[in-house]
């Protein structure tokens, strides 16, 4: 009986120790928690863009408005890097350079101050079929206006080769230079409140022919002083250089 007792005891024991062992390792167990790559495949699927969508990110990339955004962003880069560069070469200057890059800027800033002025002018003697900076013209042969007497002409070189436009009319010289083959310039004249009651004006357009040879040739129209209640007087010509 006493057998029975303590084989009884001894299981009892033995279940009791087992079930305590047990609880204790469970919170060391393994819980249903996803596996460490479960989440980013997750984000990942999230990011994949449908047919659709790829198709229209290549065309958005492609698109002419995307590249002109790419390519500012270059130049501003670049822009950047140059005057990063520029301040730390300037960092080392000695007296010298220093003055000598002062004259140097100087003179670039004269150059484009002259380059805007020469644009001005050809806009307003609506400069044609030249190229951009390569027509100069004289500011006092650009005389539009309708406030007092002008008078002006529209003049076409049909040569083959560029002609400048002279004039002595109030000591201006060179009205126009290199006004290229083709190319088209308007020229005004307004009247000076001392000048006469009538002003002449000779045009000569100067210019390279055949084998070589220097051709003129010349154009003339008069300048008007306006009488009684009629208003101003504004006359308009056209003049085409002859192609010879």
């Amino acid at each position: 009986m006493r057998h029975i007792w303590r084989v009884i005891l001894v299981v009892g024991l033995a279940s009791w120790l087992f079930s305590g062992c047990a609880a204790k390792a469970t919170p060391n167990q393994p819980t249903a928690t996803p596996f460490p790559g479960a989440a980013q495949e997750k984000k990942v699927e999230k990011k994949v863009m449908t047919e659709a969508e790829e198709e229209a990110f290549v065309d958005l990339i492609a698109s002419e408005k995307e590249q002109r955004i790419r390519e500012l962003a270059k130049e501003i880069e670049r822009n950047k890097a140059l005057e990063a560069a520029e301040k730390r070469l300037r960092a080392h200057d000695s007296p010298a350079v220093h003055e000598a890059r002062k004259l140097v800027e100087k003179a670039e800033e004269r150059r484009a101050s002259l380059a805007r002025e020469s644009a001005k002018l050809s806009k307003q003697a609506a400069v044609t079929g030249c190229a951009p900076g390569t027509v100069v013209v004289d500011p006092r042969a650009v005389e539009f206006t309708s406030w007092v007497d002008s008078v002006s002409v529209r003049i076409t070189n049909t040569s083959s080769s560029s002609r400048n436009i002279e004039t002595s009319f109030r000591g201006i010289g060179v009205a126009v230079k290199n006004l290229c083959a083709g190319g088209s310039v308007s020229l005004g004249f307004a009247r000076n409140w001392s000048g006469s009651q009538y002003e002449n004006i000779i045009l000569i357009a100067k210019g390279t022919g055949e084998r070589g040879r220097i051709v003129t040739e010349q154009f003339s129209m008069g300048l008007y002083m306006s009488y009684g209640t009629n208003g101003v007087s504004s006359q308009m010509y056209q003049w085409a250089i002859s192609a010879r």
